[in-house]
């Protein structure tokens, strides 16, 4: 979601916190 923005640092942060990680939460990142 916010890679669309072109906000990749953001992305990465968010996706950095977050401790379970599943196909959920990669296809919400990429979307």
């Amino acid at each position: 979601m916010l890679m669309k923005f072109g906000d990749l640092q953001s992305a990465e942060r968010i996706f950095d916190s977050i401790k379970k990680k599943d196909i959920i939460i990669y296809s919400a990142m990429i979307k």
